[in-house]
């Protein structure tokens, strides 16, 4: 459930609308930045980047992902990547270390390791 209501599509702005219309997938968090307007497309933009053409390997990526659903409490966000974090190679005896806290043990490699380091510094 989420903390404020989802925008009404009728209540967008027609780009907020456009971009949204346009989205091949239809995730709630989607739906949430249709309370941007004018910038929504931009963010969208962004987010796109961030998952498709970035140097982080994207099993890298969603390790960082799910420390920081952790370390924020975001439960949704832990929820949506755990599946994307299955699909890109991370296991489950990870998840579940990082579920319970962990970011170091015998089930992340030194890189690994790093990039859970990195991000408690980023988050922190």
């Amino acid at each position: 459930m989420p903390r404020i209501p989802y925008p009404d599509a009728g209540s967008l702005s027609d780009i907020a609308r456009q971009t949204l219309d346009a989205m091949p997938v239809s995730l709630n968090i989607l739906r949430m930045t249709g309370y941007l307007d004018e910038s929504c497309p931009a963010l969208l933009q962004l987010g796109a980047k961030i998952l498709t053409t970035q140097e982080l390997s994207p099993m890298l990526r969603e390790l960082a992902v799910l420390r920081i659903a952790r370390l924020s409490s975001a439960e949704y966000e832990w929820v949506q990547h755990v599946a994307f974090a299955e699909n890109v190679g991370v296991t489950d005896e990870q998840i579940d270390a990082l579920d319970h806290g962990h970011r170091t043990g015998d089930c992340f490699n030194e890189l690994e390791t790093l990039v859970l380091e990195f991000t408690d510094e980023v988050v922190r």
